[in-house]
């Protein structure tokens, strides 16, 4: 039996899954403070069940519960649970406003009993959050293969090998990277030998492929394949729709490739948060422009934690957030950098339906997240009238000043993708290679006249603004010629307005 969830009783499934298992538990986890999941992670030692936990050191945890979940860690291992710790950094702390001395590398999250196969998107936290769960219920093949992954992981991050914690020192030294022992460099920001020998600024790409080297549904990021590859094969395999889920969202690349898969008439919207510790400002700007191409996006009143990627082929549920060091990044052309995480790949038709309805419900139920943009703008706004300008406004006025501004701010967005798109049909049309002066100003002609008709002054003092010199006669001559235009009497206008209908055929 397969069986997705997308709620806020994440946890709740999690722990009836756990008292179902007779033989063992095996949990592999970011963090992991809820109590209700230790009290049954405690009675099943008890009884006799093998509990392993791969997980982060201590001092991982924030400092405010981080003496209850130690003394909680301290009581499992006395009851027999076996701990493997995780020690292991890559990248460079000092490049953003993570804490310092709490910067670890794995970030996976999922279980395997004897009696199911649990990938999640939830950490074990006290925090009630919108989350993803998909469960494979006495599914043997599952099973085996969940257990396969867990193996490997500890293999490379905790099995001894020559007096280190796992052996991807010594797969990343076996590598053909020349330099690969430089690779073990503790970056001067922390400060102490205390992560010495655990740290990692960047892994040989040759570890890292570029794509699926067997199948596999629970694959380990990025040693399977790189994180930000198979997202970006999702993207572009959809036709017909895209439903995500992110807790943050900062990566452009990934950006980019959305708006490209908006313009060519794939249904895309997205659940986020409008927060980011590092990157707040570049949020909003990413948000302008996706929903500028026809993305939805909205946010949710409760948490949301989910990362999910569902289109008309696949469901991919995951520990990855779409931001740059969760997706991984070259660094040199034989270097990438990126967190261990961990991700589910599903094509079940079933799951795949029954992930696009429970996603569908959250998202139809939560709200535009341009209010939310729009609220920032209006601190911007008090500020103008109050500290700069000496006046006082009302709330209606701010609220209606913010969405205002924040319309116009969009439609710039929208005119730079109209205008871009325009450019690349000019292109086609004329059998240019590149996006030359003349394709420009033509695709400028084109916007202008997809208004209304223009007598030759109109278009002249329009472009008149670009400061540069213009034979406006011989190119609307040669738009005639080429029947993008006509003219009647003194007006100028679009011969087809199809040229607009079919220009997402062009990207």
């Amino acid at each position: 039996m397969r069986y997705f969830d997308f709620s806020l009783f994440v946890i709740d499934q999690i722990v009836s899954e756990l008292k179902r298992a007779e033989f063992y538990i095996r949990i592999a986890i970011f963090q992991l403070h809820n109590q209700e999941i230790i009290n049954v992670l405690n009675d099943k030692l008890k009884s006799g069940i093998r509990v392993e936990i791969f997980t982060l050191p201590y001092d991982s945890i924030d400092e405010k519960i981080r003496a209850r979940v130690t003394k909680q860690f301290d009581e499992l291992s006395k009851n027999g649970a076996i701990l493997h710790i995780c020690a292991w950094n890559i990248g460079n702390p000092g490049r953003t406003s993570t804490a310092i001395g709490r910067w670890y590398s794995f970030h996976g999250k999922f279980i395997v009993t004897d009696k199911s196969a649990i990938s999640l998107s939830a950490n074990f936290t006290d925090n009630k959050e919108l989350d993803a769960i998909l469960i494979y219920k006495d599914e043997k093949d599952k099973i085996n293969q969940f257990n396969q992954v867990f193996d490997r992981l500890y293999e490379l991050f905790c099995k001894p090998y020559n007096n280190f914690d796992g052996n991807i020192r010594s797969l990343i030294l076996k590598s053909s990277y020349s330099k690969s022992d430089a690779l073990f460099k503790t970056p001067e920001v922390i400060g102490t030998d205390k992560h010495e020998s655990h740290w990692i600024t960047d892994y040989p790409a040759e570890l890292c492929p570029d794509k699926i080297l067997y199948p596999s549904t629970l694959l380990i990021c990025p040693f399977d394949v790189r994180a930000r590859s198979i997202i970006n094969q999702i993207i572009g395999e959809a036709q017909e729709y895209l439903l995500i889920s992110t807790e943050s969202f900062t990566d452009n690349e990934i950006i980019n490739e959305l708006i490209k898969a908006s313009l060519n008439n794939v249904n895309i919207k997205i659940l986020s948060s409008d927060k980011s510790m590092d990157f707040t400002d570049r949020i909003g700007n990413n948000f302008r422009y996706l929903i500028a191409s026809g993305i939805e996006i909205r946010t949710t009143k409760e948490d949301l934690h989910a990362k999910l990627i569902i289109s008309e082929k696949k469901l991919a549920i995951s520990s990855i957030n779409l931001n740059k060091i969760n997706l991984g990044f070259k660094t040199l052309s034989n270097l990438w950098r990126s967190n261990t995480e961990t991700l589910t790949l599903e094509d079940d038709e079933k799951l795949v339906l029954a992930s696009k309805e429970k996603y569908l419900s959250i998202f139809n139920n939560s709200f535009d997240i341009e209010l939310s943009l729009a609220s920032k703008v209006e601190n911007d706004i008090k500020v103008l009238f109050s500290k700069i300008l000496g006046v006082r406004s009302n709330t209606k006025v701010n609220n209606l000043f913010s969405k205002f501004l924040l319309t116009e701010e969009i439609n710039v967005k929208q005119k730079m993708l109209h205008i871009g798109k325009l450019c690349k049909y000019v292109m086609n049309y004329y059998k240019n290679s590149r996006v030359s002066l003349d394709v420009f100003i033509i695709s400028l002609i084109l916007y202008y006249l997809s208004d209304n008709k223009l007598k030759y002054d109109s278009i002249e003092d329009r472009l008149s603004k670009l400061d540069v010199e213009i034979d406006l006669h011989n190119i609307l001559e040669n738009m005639i010629q080429h029947n993008l235009i006509i003219k009647e009497d003194e007006f100028y206008k679009l011969r087809v307005i199809s040229i607009f209908e079919g220009l997402t055929n062009e990207m």
